[in-house]
């Protein structure tokens, strides 16, 4: 095989992850990936990453030429280490888009704001093992369909709350100081509301896991360095779900859908308000407003608004592979839903599909 037609660096004994160029793949380039995989199987020595997912120095690990694969929900991602170079291999269900970033990138975005506000963000850390016992915690975020007799049935006059950026209000909420370093980052999302979102969002995953970012040499991983903060968004985002639940049944209407940090819920005399309701954080809106809406699954769903349809399913299905472009999916196609799949990662083949 020729690697060398793929984007690499050249040959390092001690190569920086970060540094080696990423060849992207979707699971339509299973076959090419797997094909890398086996050859890497074959012809070079297994090894271990780090606990960050990076690249291992220790002596045992440090050979001439070796590989080793990240496994993740839906992603996949292969390094080799050889004498043509080094190489990065990563396969998901969509290629990277350019406002997106990582969990640990995430990170060292906020803590750079921190510095920018003069706050010691040492102050909210918790020790590892502290963290670890946190984590157990934290609870699932608020994802259920609260009338099931309402599945695979259209919906007429529904409307949807969304809580602006509610991780990070969360946050605020518990430590006021941090109000105005949160409220830039959430105003920079008229810039580039994509990465600015994923700032707000992915620290929080990266936060409660092992391979959290240190807020001191910015490099190293602490795990569960502030799973606390973790917890704090979470936690706090389903109680503030519950509390919006049980406002919304006073006033006569009926939430039919959570889905994390919003609700989803019927009204024959329009859309609730109350005095928190708002476009700055801290606030929630009725950002979708009269709709039609059909739910089959907790985590698939259709709603359409001024003609124009959405769909939203959790994972990969059958209408996929009819129409990958699920912007062209018509209103009610949900109904013909099956087949949910998903990816998982075996020595012997690589990456191969599975149906749930």
């Amino acid at each position: 095989m020729n690697l060398e037609k793929y984007k690499h660096i050249k040959y390092q004994l001690k190569p920086n992850k970060n540094k080696i160029p990423i060849n992207h793949f979707t699971f339509e380039d299973l076959d090419e990936f797997n094909s890398i995989y086996k050859y890497a199987r074959d012809h070079y020595k297994l090894v271990k990453h780090t606990q960050s997912q990076g690249i291992s120095t220790k002596i045992n690990e440090r050979l001439h030429e070796r590989y080793f694969v990240v496994k993740g929900n839906q992603r996949f991602e292969l390094v080799i280490i050889c004498n043509s170079g080094c190489y990065r291999f990563l396969l998901q269900n969509k290629k990277k888009e350019d406002n997106e970033i990582s969990g640990q990138e995430a990170c060292k975005q906020i803590y750079k704001f921190a510095d920018k506000y003069n706050i010691d963000f040492n102050r909210y850390s918790n020790d590892s093992d502290t963290g670890k016992d946190i984590k157990t915690e934290i609870e699932s975020p608020h994802i259920q369909v609260l009338q099931k007799l309402m599945l695979d049935k259209v919906i007429h006059h529904v409307y949807h709350i969304d809580f602006k950026s509610s991780y990070a209000s969360r946050i605020c909420e518990a430590h006021p100081e941090l109000k105005d370093m949160y409220t830039e980052i959430y105003s920079k999302r008229k810039e580039n509301d994509g990465y600015y979102k994923h700032i707000l969002t992915n620290s929080i995953g990266c936060w409660q896991s092992p391979y959290c970012v240190d807020y001191t040499t910015r490099y190293k991983s602490v795990p569960f360095q502030f799973a606390n903060l973790a917890k704090t968004a979470i936690n706090g985002t389903r109680a503030k779900i519950e509390e919006k639940i049980k406002q919304l049944k006073k006033k006569g209407m009926v939430p039919l859908l959570t889905n994390t940090d919003g609700i989803w819920y019927y009204s024959d005399h329009g859309a609730y308000h109350d005095s928190e309701e708002g476009n700055q954080l801290g606030n929630w809106e009725n950002d979708h407003n009269d709709c039609d809406f059909l739910m089959v699954s907790v985590g698939a769903y259709q709603y359409l608004e001024n003609g124009k349809c959405k769909s939203v399913v959790r994972g990969l299905c059958n209408l996929d592979l009819i129409e990958k472009d699920r912007s062209k999916w018509q209103f009610g196609d949900l109904l013909n839903l099956k087949n949910l799949f998903t990816f998982k990662f075996s020595e012997e083949v690589g990456v191969y599909k599975t149906y749930e």
